[in-house]
């Protein structure tokens, strides 16, 4: 994204973007201290994001077709003095999401990303103004200042253009 300023007026319709793409996980990625750059949180989920896609798919994962992989959408918050990262995730399939799951619940982001680190992961309840798909996009965007802090996975970034050559056509 280029550089801009964000305020109520632009936060609004880059919630609906955000909602727009399919997501079923909600997950927060926490430092340990910051201040962290914005490259290195987009390094680190790039990194994040390929680790869990070769893992379920091996070594090729990158030629498989965009379905069976992972997508994502992140903001990255506060990453001066408490950086962290809100997060959506799809996964094209339970053991895909199991893998994640299973790489987050063995400290895999703390040892590979963040040492001293957490993270936060809720299942997305549509009922529900803060996990709910609407809710937690708007949640993510609730401190940014700029949009440069908006980070859509090349995945997503594909379905959601295919998903808007369908609904144009």
């Amino acid at each position: 994204m280029t550089d801009c300023n964000m305020d109520a007026a632009l936060a609004e319709p880059i919630a609906r973007m955000l909602n727009a793409l399919p997501n079923e996980w909600a997950i927060t990625l926490r430092y340990r201290s910051g201040p962290v750059s914005i490259e290195r949180a987009k390094q680190d989920l790039r990194a994040l994001h390929a680790r869990i896609d070769r893992g379920h798919l091996g070594r090729h994962f990158n030629k498989a077709p965009v379905s069976s992989r992972s997508l994502y959408w992140a903001v990255a918050e506060d990453l001066h003095d408490n950086p962290h990262v809100h997060t959506a995730w799809i996964f094209p399939d339970r053991p895909h999401a199991l893998a994640m799951l299973r790489f987050l619940g063995n400290d895999g982001w703390e040892g590979a990303y963040s040492p001293g680190g957490s993270h936060d992961v809720q299942v997305y309840d549509p009922s529900d103004n803060t996990y709910g798909r609407h809710g937690w996009a708007t949640y993510a965007l609730k401190a940014m200042q700029t949009c440069n802090n908006v980070i859509i996975s090349d995945t997503a970034q594909i379905a959601f253009a295919d998903r808007l050559r369908i609904h144009t056509s």
